[in-house]
């Protein structure tokens, strides 16, 4: 597992780091990046996994904000432009 801090909250994630197109899991309400190990597992020989602990849940950090999902998808997508794009 790795960490990425973003907008002062740090997510806890995997990544298969492979050189193919990125494909993102995001868990629901309530669970972890765990609960998608059986479709990354599935989809990384074709694909870069990246399974997510979005913010509140699994290991990744809990600030006391809202939790809406306005917020979360902002978080996200700071997230994916970060991971994606910093030359990896």
């Amino acid at each position: 597992m790795e960490f990425l801090k973003k907008d002062a909250v740090t997510l806890k994630y995997e990544d298969t780091g492979i050189d193919l197109p990125p494909m993102v899991l995001v868990h629901g309400c309530g669970c972890d990046h765990s609960s998608l190990a059986l479709q990354a597992e599935f989809f990384r020989n074709s694909h870069r996994v990246i399974s997510v602990d979005l913010r509140g849940h699994g290991e990744s950090d809990t600030p006391h904000q809202d939790y809406t999902m306005a917020t979360l998808q902002t978080i996200l997508c700071g997230f994916v432009q970060s991971l994606c794009y910093r030359g990896r």
